[in-house]
């Protein structure tokens, strides 16, 4: 039986869900995103929906983490890792993408504290840059 980890800084997943409140209560600077990215992509997105639809995806991927790093399920922690790099690489959060890239490449190898402490800042990292997707695109 594997023994249930709690979430870094006892956040919920219900919690996570919230990158709004979790943005607005950051401490963390203001992230600035790719403007030659920000400008493809606003060129693309036609109705206007595209902000919306990618801090969604964002959030379910953050969901998604608490329950695999509770579980012990490793693969899907370093899975969703992966995807939520390549999202922050692509639109310019170069300091997300690098913690996502540590994430990736230790979640089947590190000890627990090693990713409790790459975790801990996730939640509200994702927080900020969900919400600079949100104004800025």
């Amino acid at each position: 039986m594997r023994c249930l980890k709690p979430w870094p800084k006892g956040r919920s997943s219900t919690e996570l869900g919230r990158l709004d409140a979790l943005a607005m209560s950051s401490t963390l600077e203001p992230l600035q995103l790719e403007p030659q990215t920000l400008a493809a992509l606003r060129r693309l997105d036609r109705d206007g929906s595209l902000a919306g639809r990618l801090a969604l995806a964002l959030a379910q991927t953050l969901q998604r983490l608490a329950p695999d790093w509770q579980t012990g399920d490793r693969e899907r922690l370093r899975r969703a890792a992966h995807t939520l790099r390549a999202a922050a690489v692509q639109l310019g959060a170069q300091a997300l993408g690098e913690r996502c890239q540590q994430l990736e490449a230790l979640a089947l190898s590190s000890a627990d504290e090693e990713l409790d402490a790459l975790l801990q800042p996730l939640p509200d990292e994702l927080a900020a840059f969900a919400h600079a997707v949100q104004t800025q695109l």
